[in-house]
């Protein structure tokens, strides 16, 4: 699924904006972070 490199790199660069997102809700926007993460 994932043998082309665009691929691999936007998935990581999603998860890493994804993970650094999450982040930054859990300190100011703590209702949101529960909402996505259910």
């Amino acid at each position: 699924m994932l043998n082309r490199p665009f691929e691999v790199s936007l998935s990581f660069s999603f998860f890493s904006f994804w993970l650094l997102l999450d982040v930054c809700q859990e300190k100011s926007l703590q209702p949101l972070s529960f909402l996505l993460r259910r």
